[in-house]
């Protein structure tokens, strides 16, 4: 929500902040049909509405088809809309799938639109040299999301807003309170209420930070690229595994698959034996709808998930549908 404000602001064409929304053309942005909900939420908070998201196509490993940009942009013109930026993921919370910044960079600098990147889970692997380049063009980006609760072991909830250009997220917020905020916001580094929504906020950074200070950047380094290595080797597991089906080779540390059981009895097989799952507490599976199809998702988060641990998930998986199977709930 922050950072589509900054980006409402610096885009819209007028001073919507002072005006409001009425002295202007209806907004919009353009996100990835595997966005993560929240954008949608910021939108509708805003007041735009379901116009105010047009979604742009995905390709076969769900990141967004940046060709497809140019006809949503005109889709969203020809209704009426300005469009005034692009959301790219990195990665989505779906499949893990790491969107093509570069790419879409390029169509923002050629449109003059905001560029936005919810990194909130994936914007860790930039410590990794072997996963970096998962994420090349986020520095290209005029706005960041990045959730430290995620992927940098910190308590929830630790999120952070990083912006190219420092300035926007002043402009964004610009009013009078002497009692709290000085002359010369623009240089009030200190103080969160002129840049952000809520104008008193806990000091989680500290916890970062004294993380950094005690362990180095090494530790969360190691931890982001062994999570990525093994859901890498979950992969090839199940690529050995002929009973099991993956749906993509992971990009992050998020792997989805299924049992192969096709039709409605297949996908109602799974959430029972998810449930099941669940309930023993053995291990901890979600699922997702992709394809006309249930997946069970799986974030490998723990960095102590060993092999024995990935061959026993496949194996309790098993002996669920066996069960199933016997007693004819599948």
């Amino acid at each position: 929500l922050t950072a589509l404000l900054a980006a409402r602001q610096s885009r819209a064409g007028f001073d919507l902040w002072s005006q409001g929304q009425s002295a202007g053309e209806d907004l919009c942005v353009l996100v990835s049909e595997q966005a993560h909900y929240c954008v949608a939420r910021a939108v509708r908070i805003m007041g735009w509405g379901d116009q105010g998201l047009f979604k742009v196509p995905v390709d076969d490993r769900n990141r967004l088809d940046p060709a497809a940009l140019p006809d949503v942009l005109a889709q969203a013109r020809a209704a009426g809309r300005r469009p005034i930026g692009v959301v790219g993921s990195a990665c989505t919370t779906a499949t893990g799938s790491y969107d093509p910044l570069d790419a879409i960079a390029d169509f923002c600098e050629t449109n003059d639109l905001w560029f936005h990147v919810d990194a909130a889970h994936g914007g860790s692997v930039v410590l990794s040299p072997k996963y970096r380049a998962l994420a090349a063009g986020l520095e290209r980006a005029d706005s960041v999301v990045w959730d430290c609760h995620k992927m940098m072991m910190m308590p929830g909830v630790l999120t952070a807003v990083l912006f190219r250009d420092g300035r926007r997220s002043y402009e964004t917020f610009r009013q009078e309170a002497t009692y709290l905020f000085e002359e010369r916001p623009d240089e009030e580094w200190y103080n969160p209420g002129n840049r952000t929504v809520e104008c008193t906020r806990p000091g989680a950074a500290v916890l970062l930070y004294t993380a950094l200070r005690v362990h180095g950047v090494g530790v969360f380094r190691d931890y982001v690229t062994r999570c990525f290595d093994v859901a890498r080797r979950l992969a090839e597991i199940i690529h050995g595994a002929p009973e099991f089906e993956l749906y993509m080779e992971p990009d992050a540390n998020i792997v989805c698959f299924r049992f192969r059981r096709e039709g409605p009895a297949g996908d109602g097989l799974h959430e029972r034996v998810r449930g099941n799952i669940l309930r023993s507490g053995q291990y901890y599976l979600t699922s997702v709808h992709l394809d006309d199809k249930n997946w069970l998702r799986c974030t490998l988060q723990n960095p102590f998930t060993d092999e024995a641990e990935l061959q026993g998930l496949l194996e309790t998986i098993r002996a669920e549908v066996r069960a199933a199977e016997e007693t004819g709930a599948s």
